[in-house]
């Protein structure tokens, strides 16, 4: 479309619009105008029907021609009012109400006209007449009432439909005028880019052939005239280029020429000046092994100067050892252009290096094939990596030799290596079957949380002491185990992985336990032999007040007749001290302080003796029971030490099954 065309449909487009807000507005107006004389007339209906009612009430009160002949006028007035008004409402509701007014009005004409044909005969039925006016009053007044309600419904329907009509004027007038503008808009824009798009390239492709680019090319493909004027554009630089492209040419050749040797030039120096300053020996060879061309640094792996270098052939630096490999080197070096590998060099002063290269075979135009070298002494590379082979496998050895179990698992505590004893700790033969495992599978529930807060101090601190854990093995039985921990750190300090070794201590707590009860045994041994002490002490001083009760008992009893009544208690005293002398000989045998003294006795009496004491030192809660079989004759033993021995026994026995 050609930008004329568009500009003509833009204005086109732009006075349509004006019309049409110009009829919008009129119409409106129109409407508006309708209304307010609807409004108008409904007012003065109502004015009408007020002045009408106050003629009526001055009629009825005073009986005169003058608000009779008023009210008639007034009456016909309001006749005229709905006629014109049936002309303005011509909506359904509108004609209905205007309808009724009309009926309204007619009956209350009637009735006036009746009251005033009564009043003329009032003279001659007065009585009669009196209350047929008063009805048709009444009657009157209700007519008055409905006419007025029925007005100003009408008056209130006449204000809904002017305010419903001028809100939809409003909103169809803005949507109408928001389309049209939109619409102007629009092609406004698609005018104004279909404009300044072409003007844009065109200045561009303008400013470029000024620069010298005579290859820019516009491209408007449109049909009206921005399109012209870019073929046209596009055709005069396309001639210019043609007319310049010779002498262009010429130029182009010639800069290319010297870009060219300025450029190998340059290449040749960074070349020279990368091989010179090269820490690696790079150097030529021919076929035979001559050196052909070499920098420092091959001079210094090689012990020469470079001038002593160029006369000398690579066979004679190799060490003698690896001298015959060189035939083959040439061999496949020829066969597949390149080789990579490692030589053995000696050098003047008897020394050995190692140098790793990469050859490739060159041709040089016509000439004949060269060996281009790239070297490196890897000597003290290969005496760190033997080092640190030899210091790998000192520490695999220390560790697959540790009698303690060495687990190293990561920071997510998966294991990732365990030695031989590890294994066997855990109940394993090969390390597959726990390598990846979490270590809190081996650890007792109720440890848990107490390793993982140990493992957060190890993290922070980077070693913990010696803790003690309960483990498990793969079969679920659980041992106590001692554990000490480390962090291995990586490269800047980064934490990487945990060192854990782990001994068990299953024998040591056994044998923790049992000296604990060897121990309970020796202070149960000290308390007793306390008590022995004490009950020997005890025993001597009560056996010396024994010895005065017996000797003044016997004295006594020597004095006294055999019929004496204090014969008899002097007797039992004397007995009661014989069984407490008893007693006091049982205590010395208990601790042991009595002296051997050998009778011969029956072992049925000794142990009914020691009942009630043995029923005393075992204790309530252990029943006592003798059985003793008769017949079993004599022995002559010490009676405190039978005593002892019986004692012992049941000690013992009672320390043996504390549980029955």
């Amino acid at each position: 479309m050609k930008i004329r065309t568009k500009l003509q449909l833009i204005i086109f487009l732009s006075i349509f619009l004006l019309v049409g807000i110009f009829f919008s507005i009129v119409l409106w107006q129109k409407r508006a105008d309708r209304q307010i004389q609807q409004q108008a007339m409904v007012m003065e209906l109502q004015h009408a029907m007020f002045e009408r009612a106050g003629f009526r009430e001055e009629y009825f009160l005073y009986r005169e021609d003058r608000p009779k002949e008023q009210w008639l006028q007034s009456h016909r007035r309001i006749g005229e009012l709905l006629q014109e008004m049936s002309t303005l409402f011509t909506r359904p509701e509108e004609k209905a109400c205007l309808e009724k007014i009309a009926n309204f009005h007619t009956r209350t004409g009637n009735l006036f006209n009746r009251l005033i044909q009564l009043d003329e005969r009032v003279s001659s039925q007065y009585g009669q007449v009196g209350v047929l006016q008063r009805r048709m009053i009444g009657q009157i007044l209700v007519e008055s009432h409905s006419q007025y309600s029925e007005a100003l419904k009408l008056l209130k329907l006449a204000s809904e439909e002017s305010f419903h009509r001028q809100r939809l004027s409003h909103l169809y007038s803005g949507i109408g005028l928001g389309i049209a503008i939109l619409v102007v808009v629009l092609f406004a824009a698609i005018l104004w880019r279909d404009i300044r798009y072409p003007i844009s390239v065109l200045e561009k492709g303008v400013r470029i052939v000024a620069e010298g680019n005579l290859d820019h090319q516009t491209n408007i493909r449109t049909g009206d005239e921005f399109g012209q004027l870019s073929r046209g554009f596009d055709k005069m630089t396309a001639r210019l280029k043609e007319i310049t492209v010779s002498r262009n040419d010429l130029i182009i050749e010639i800069e290319n020429r010297k870009r060219v040797e300025a450029a190998l030039r340059e290449s040749e120096e960074r070349y020279r000046d990368l091989v010179e300053n090269s820490p690696d020996p790079i150097y030529i060879l021919d076929l035979e092994g001559q050196f052909l061309s070499v920098n420092a640094a091959t001079a210094a792996a090689f012990g020469y100067d470079q001038e002593t270098l160029l006369k000398m052939n690579i066979q004679d630096l190799l060490a003698p050892e690896v001298r015959h490999e060189f035939p083959s080197y040439i061999r496949t070096i020829q066969r597949e252009g390149a080789a990579n590998g490692r030589m053995l060099i000696k050098r003047p002063e008897g020394d050995k290096r190692i140098l790793e290269y990469h050859s490739t075979l060159r041709s040089e135009g016509t000439a004949a094939p060269v060996i281009r070298v790239i070297s490196r002494d890897i000597t003290e590379a290969r005496q760190v990596e033997e080092a640190l082979r030899e210091s790998e496998e000192r520490y695999r050895t220390l560790v697959e030799t540790s009698p303690d179990a060495i687990t190293l698992f990561d920071l997510n505590l998966n294991i990732i290596m365990v030695n031989q004893p590890a294994l066997a700790l855990y109940g394993y033969k090969r390390q597959e079957e726990i390598i990846g495992k979490s270590v809190m599978e081996y650890l007792d529930e109720g440890d848990r949380d107490r390793a993982k807060k140990e493992i957060e101090k190890l993290l922070q601190t980077g070693r913990i002491g010696t803790v003690e854990f309960t483990l498990t093995r793969k079969d679920g039985t659980a041992f106590p185990a001692e554990l000490r921990g480390s962090l291995i750190c990586g490269k800047h300090k980064r934490p990487e992985a945990i060192l854990c070794v782990s001994r068990d201590i299953s024998e040591r707590k056994q044998r923790e336990r049992e000296l604990a009860s060897l121990e309970e045994q020796l202070r149960q041994a000290q308390k007793m032999e306390a008590i022995g002490r004490l009950a020997a002490g005890v025993a001597h001083d009560f056996n010396n007040a024994l010895t005065v009760i017996s000797g003044n008992c016997q004295l006594s009893l020597l004095d006294l007749r055999k019929e004496d009544p204090l014969r008899k208690n002097i007797e039992e005293i004397g007995e009661a001290a014989a069984r407490a002398a008893n007693l006091t000989r049982q205590l010395l045998a208990f601790s042991r302080k009595q002296m051997m003294k050998m009778e011969v006795l029956d072992l049925n009496d000794i142990v009914r003796g020691l009942h009630k004491m043995l029923h005393r030192l075992l204790g309530e809660d252990i029943d006592l029971v003798t059985i003793l079989p008769e017949g079993i004759g004599k022995v002559k033993v010490d009676p405190g030490q039978i005593e002892q021995v019986i004692i012992n026994l049941a000690v013992n026995a009672r320390d043996a099954m504390p549980e029955g």
